[in-house]
């Protein structure tokens, strides 16, 4: 009986690390750049919804002025998560139309634990994902957690008018 048992336990971890692995193919797993989302085979969701989204011209203006070098942003995200999928493209858009430096965008991709190496979200207490954190001269202003509270680019402008 010990054998049986032996052997269902040594079948299950098997297949529960074979779900954990291929729950996460095609899936950006820790820091990468947002140049790699553009890759139209693994993410064609991006271009999508990145084409389809038109940000407020007025608000890019305003925002254009305050997005300088001493503003920083952590984006931590999914690309398995509906909600990224949503919100990362007008985002990525957003910063390319106010001209916002990409060298001062940490883009973090977290598995479907929420997690990544190095655990950095743990430390930026993530518990949500798309989760866009806003620092001005080395000091958070601000979050937009899941999805903005009017539109991403008028949140983000409030954040950085505070």
């Amino acid at each position: 009986m010990t054998k049986l048992n032996f052997l269902l336990v040594l079948l299950l971890t098997i297949v529960n690390t074979m779900n954990l692995y291929s729950q996460h193919d095609g899936d950006l797993i820790g820091s990468h750049e947002a140049g790699i989302l553009e890759d139209k085979e693994k993410y064609p969701w991006f271009e999508k919804a990145y084409n389809a989204y038109l940000p407020d011209t007025a608000v890019l203006s305003g925002l254009s002025k305050l997005i300088n070098q001493e503003v920083k942003i952590t984006v931590v995200a999914g690309t398995w998560c509906g909600d990224t999928r949503r919100e990362l493209p007008k985002f990525i858009k957003i910063a390319k139309l106010s001209r916002f430096d990409e060298k001062k965008l940490d883009l973090i991709f977290v598995d479907t634990n929420k997690s990544s190496p190095g655990r950095p979200e743990k430390k930026l207490r993530v518990k949500s994902i798309p989760t866009f954190i806003v620092y001005k001269n080395g000091m958070e202003k601000g979050r937009i957690v899941e999805r903005p509270t009017t539109t991403l680019e008028k949140d983000l402008l409030n954040i950085l008018s505070q």
